[in-house]
């Protein structure tokens, strides 16, 4: 299957962050490249509206026998209480820490099976929403990780982005 990433500026006014110099591919068929870097989630399309996707889970989780398992996926649903009209809903980095070999392709694999908004994401695909992994290599993803999200807060005064909980 072939992967476009496109180059060009998002038309989406909404958006607090100029991604034009980042990589874009929609998340469930992004192949970035096994370097360490910077990369956003953003919201394409929604599909249905929050509300009905938690009484859809909800309903499935009600009777679940395991209760560690239904509060932990609670817990992370939660957070799409958070999304509003800005597109972000997600910042982060990979090979962030010294010494770390974490890279942007490994992290695309970390949310399809392990991350902390794993689930979230998850929720969303299923319930039509249509999600873009954006990334751009970068020596020091550290800084450029704070420095992106320093410019969403001066966007959104008070806010972070929807799935990120610290």
């Amino acid at each position: 299957m072939d992967v476009v990433n496109h180059h060009s500026k998002i038309p989406d006014k909404t958006c607090c962050l100029d991604l034009s110099d980042f990589n874009h591919a929609p998340l469930p068929i992004a192949f970035p490249p096994p370097k360490k870097g910077v990369y956003i989630i953003r919201v394409m399309k929604k599909g249905d509206a929050v509300d009905a996707i938690f009484k859809n889970v909800n309903a499935l989780l009600v009777n679940f026998p395991w209760p560690y398992v239904r509060e932990y996926i609670e817990d992370r649903m939660n957070r799409l209480k958070n999304i509003g009209d800005c597109p972000v809903i997600y910042i982060g980095g990979a090979g962030v820490k010294a010494g770390s070999k974490n890279t942007l392709q490994d992290r695309v694999q970390e949310l399809a099976n392990r991350h902390t908004i794993s689930i979230p994401l998850w929720i969303l695909v299923y319930f039509h929403w249509t999600l873009e992994y954006y990334w751009k290599v970068v020596d020091n993803p550290s800084d450029e990780e704070n420095d992106l999200k320093k410019r969403y807060t001066a966007a959104h005064p008070r806010k972070r982005p929807a799935l990120v909980v610290n």
